[in-house]
Formats: C-alpha cells, structure tokens, sequence
C-alpha cells in the first residue's frame, strides 16, 4: 500500500516538474550601417537582443539602456523619444503590449533607456526578439571614416546584460561636389553669350541620397535584424491604421535630402538660371524647393518643384530635394545651369564662384549646438554645412583689344611726324550672317613708353563699330596732340574685340619728305587680372615653363 502512494506521488511529481529546465539567457547583436559622415540625425542600424529558454510565457519585465560613442538626435515626441523597443515586431496586434518609446538621459545625452517593458519567457526551444530601431545619431566625424558604438545594460527578467559593446555605424564622407569646368576656369568676356555649367553631385556610400518616404509598419517584420530607413530618410512608424501604440509622429522625416549650390560673386548685370528638375544620372530624381539652404521641408513631397529660378547679382542659391532614389553604392546626380552673360564691361577678372553640400544645415555657427541636439521641431534630416568650393566657377573679363606700335615719334623741330589711325571692325554681319561677330564699341587707352611719354595715359572717344557717322568706327589723332615730343613705342588697349591700328610716320630726309606705314601689331589678351599698375601681362602666359608660349604677335 505504502508502495502504491509513492508511484503516485512520483507521477504527480513528473507531471509539475519538467524533466530538465533550460535557462533562460540572451545574446546581443547589431547591424553596423554605413551613415552619411555629414549627417547631425542618421539613422544607425537596429540593436536585436536574441533570448531563448526559461519557462514559456513567464510574466517578466526588461529594463535596458544604450549608450552610444555619439549623441541621440532622434525625434523628440511628448517627454520621449521616436526611438522604440519593440518585442517579437509584432506591431499590428492589440493583445501585444504596445513599444516603449525611447527615453532620453538628461545628464547623458548619448543614452536611451526603455522600460520597464513587460513581456514572457519564450520557454525551452523557443525564442523572444526585442528589437530597438529609429535612433537617429550625430555622424560625428564628416572627413574620416570611424564607427560609432553602443553598450547595452540592464536585465531582461533574470537575466542581466553583461554590457556588451555592438557597433550600429560605420560614418564616413558620403559626398563629391563638383562643378563643370572646374579644373581650370572658363573665362568669358562680357559679352552676350550663355554657357552651360554642369553641377554633379556624387554619394559614396550605398543610397546616399533618399527622398523622405513615409512611416510605415509593415505585418510580421523580420525577426533578423534588418536596418530600417536606409532606402528612404523616415524610419519606422505609424501608418494610420489600427493602434500599435507608436505615436503618429514618430519615424516620418520632414524632408528628402536636400541639395544646394550657392554661387558668389556673380557680376551686375550676369543672371544665372538654376533647373527645375535633375538634368543628368538615372540613380536619383529631384526637383527645386527653395534657395534657402538653412530652411526644413514640411511632410508633402514636392512632386513637381516650384519651377525654374533666377539668381543675380551679387549670388544666391538654390536647393533642390530628392523625391525618388534608386538603391545604388555610388548615384550621381547632377543640374545644368546657364549663365547669361551679357553686353558690358565688369570689373577685370571676376570670378563666380560656387559651393555645394547637404541641406538644411544650422543658420548660424551658435545654432550648431541645438542642431545637434534631440529636437520636436527642427528638420529631419539635417546636416552640418561643409561647403566644397569652386572659386573659378566662371571668370568674366572684359572684351579688348591690346595693340602694339613698334616705333612712334613727334619731333617738330626736325619734322618728324606720326599719325594713328585706330579701328573697331566687330561689325561685319552683312558679309559674315549669322557666323557674324557681335557689334561692340568702346574707348582705347593709350600706353607710351619712351622719352617725354605723357604721365597720364591719354583716352580716346567711343569707337562704335556700328556708327555711320564720319569717322565714327575708325577715330584718328596725330601723336602731337596727346604726347608732343615722344619717342618710343606705344601699346593702345581698346575695350572691345577686333580692333586694328595704323601708324602713318613722316619726315625729312636729306632734304626730301618721306612717309612710311605700318599696321599694329594685336598682342593676344590672356586676361590675367593683374592689377592696373600692371595692365599688361605676358601674351600667352601658361605658369608652365615647359608650355610657356610668350608674345604672339599678328598684324
């Protein structure tokens, strides 16, 4: 009888007890996502703590906390953050216990913590994944590549996370601006014409440019640990549909990336013309928002831009938004913009200048401090300013003409003699049509060099190519008038193209009267813009010695 109770016993006991409990433990991973290293709210890659064992369905509660080697910007949403734990991403079922959001450590403000957040023992073969997605870091070191890092601790029920170091980043510089041409600048003499300049804009890393996407939530997420927001810049969030318990603002950024180019320096009377729309590289489309580079977007996509823009003098800029990117390691993306160059004479050598980078960026160098910072108002995604510059974007100079006249001379007490004859021959359109060259008019500055040269350049009336008065496109004067008793040789810079000059030089010899013409010589003009003191600088001039070409001189 004895003998009998305790069979029984035992079989209760086996029924209560489990053959072999397994111990509830978890282990700690993360995806190190290549981030742009301009960046001040990058998306970094999720962390997913892996747990498996314990007794299944087990009522426990996990507290956990994050610290990153860089600071949290993620959105700032009532007293937490946009950053969430989620459990199993089970998102759509109201039975789950809704995400915590993430809070922000006042005193650490490179810390998250979460909690306390209820959820069970997956149980013996079984397990539970706890995912934190949506932190938005400070890339934190645009000009080299590094990795950003996070230590997990707290516990997960009995267990205690031992303060394992993941990494969630590798940053690194993520754009190449360039301008067209840039290696050396175009020069143009003003002049009614319009060159086209191209803007690129090159990532390096994978899908540098994003358009700002929606929040989404998708059924069933992965339980592998994906990184979200790397195809567009919003993360995960709310869609509007049934309760999940993530806020309704929470992971949806307010712009696509925005791209600018500034220019400078640009000439009175010089317009440059910006497109609506990306003109080259299938990897990305985008269109114009504005030319305030340091202004957010709002949450409608700018499907078609505001249209096509003019900037004037003295500069401007303008932003252009990505609104469709596909998935590429290196895409391009790249504006054609023109710039008129009309009839007139600038300053000599003036140089636009242009510069391009992310947008938006902080308006000023004090408001970098709260740029950096977790914010509930300020544009997502937002960027520090390093602007990379082309100085020589475009030199405009002015049309001329530099003329040399070997040998002058005005000598009245032995009779010498020399007359100058000076031509503007840019109008030539009934012979040449359209192949014509454009009317121009100007003064001449005469230059002499020698014995009782004039202390004061003198300077000409207009010579205006397409005057039908007498004498109006040739203006002639003798050397007497303007340099009486000179010897030497003269240089005469006129202001516009296709100028020609004649000297006509008289005098006794052996009690005989004697003439002798000549043409000037045209010095080509390399438009330096040296100063005044110096106006005129070596024909042909390269800096390279071995290309080094000197005077080219031609009738």
């Amino acid at each position: 009888m004895a003998f009998r109770k305790w069979l029984i016993v035992l079989a209760v006991l086996a029924i209560v007890i489990p053959a072999s409990a397994q111990q509830f433990t978890c282990q700690e991973s993360a995806v190190n996502a290549k981030i742009r290293g301009e960046g001040l709210t990058e998306l970094v890659g999720d962390i997913l703590i892996q747990c498996s064992g314990g007794t299944a369905n087990n009522a426990i509660t996990a507290n956990i906390t994050v610290s990153f080697t860089q600071n949290v910007t993620s959105k700032i949403i009532g007293s937490a953050t946009e950053s969430y734990l989620l459990v199993d991403n089970q998102l759509l079922s109201s039975s789950v216990t809704p995400p915590t959001a993430g809070t922000i450590n006042a005193f650490f403000p490179n810390e998250l913590q979460f909690g306390p957040t209820a959820l069970t023992e997956p149980g013996p073969a079984s397990t539970r994944n706890i995912r934190i997605t949506n932190v938005r870091l400070i890339a934190g070191n645009p000009s080299t590549q590094t990795e950003i890092a996070g230590i997990i601790a707290g516990n997960i029920g009995s267990f205690s996370i031992p303060s394992p170091t993941v990494f969630v980043a590798q940053v690194q510089p993520s754009l190449v601006f360039t301008a067209s041409p840039s290696s050396t600048s175009e020069k143009v003499c003003l002049l009614p014409q319009s060159p086209v300049v191209t803007l690129t804009y090159t990532g390096t890393i994978q899908n540098t440019f994003r358009a700002q996407g929606g929040a989404y939530v998708t059924p069933g997420l992965p339980a592998t640990n994906t990184p979200l927001g790397q195809i567009t810049e919003s993360g995960l969030g709310y869609d509007g549909g049934v309760s999940t318990g993530i806020a309704a603002a929470a992971g949806v950024a307010t712009q696509g990336t925005r791209l600018y180019a500034t220019f400078t320096n640009v000439p009175a009377g010089v317009t440059i013309s910006v497109p609506n729309a990306a003109n080259i590289g299938g990897d990305a489309t985008a269109f114009l928002v504005g030319t305030d580079p340091t202004a957010a977007g709002t949450s409608a996509i700018p499907s078609a831009g505001i249209g096509p823009a003019t900037i004037s003098s003295p500069g401007g800029t303008a932003v252009w938004e990505i609104t469709g990117s596909d998935n590429v390691f290196t895409p391009v993306i790249a504006f054609n913009v023109t710039i008129t160059v009309p009839a007139g004479t600038p300053a000599p050598s003036t140089s636009i200048a242009v510069a391009g980078g992310y947008a938006p960026y902080p308006p000023t160098a004090a408001a970098l401090a709260t740029w950096a910072a977790p914010s509930s108002s300020l544009p997502i995604p937002r960027f520090i300013n390093l602007p990379q510059t082309h100085a020589n974007l475009l030199q405009v100079v002015p049309c001329v003409t530099n003329l040399l006249f070997p040998y002058v001379v005005d000598i009245p007490s032995i009779g010498w003699a020399t007359g100058i004859a000076l031509a503007n021959t840019s109008n030539d359109g009934a012979i040449f049509g359209i192949e014509a060259t454009i009317p121009q008019k100007g003064t001449c500055t005469e230059y002499y060099f020698g014995e009782n040269a004039p202390t004061t350049p003198p300077v000409t009336p207009v010579i205006d190519s397409t005057s039908t008065a007498a004498g109006g496109a040739v203006y002639t004067f003798g050397v007497d008038s303007v340099a009486p008793g000179f010897e030497g040789y003269l240089i005469v810079r006129c202001n516009f193209q296709y100028g020609h000059g004649f000297a006509f030089i008289t005098g006794p010899v052996n009690s005989n009267t004697v003439a002798q013409g000549y043409l000037a010589l045209v010095i080509p003009d390399i438009a330096t813009g040296r100063s005044p003191a110096n106006p005129f600088p070596i024909a042909g001039q390269t800096g390279n010695p071995d290309t080094e070409t000197g005077e080219q001189l031609g009738e």
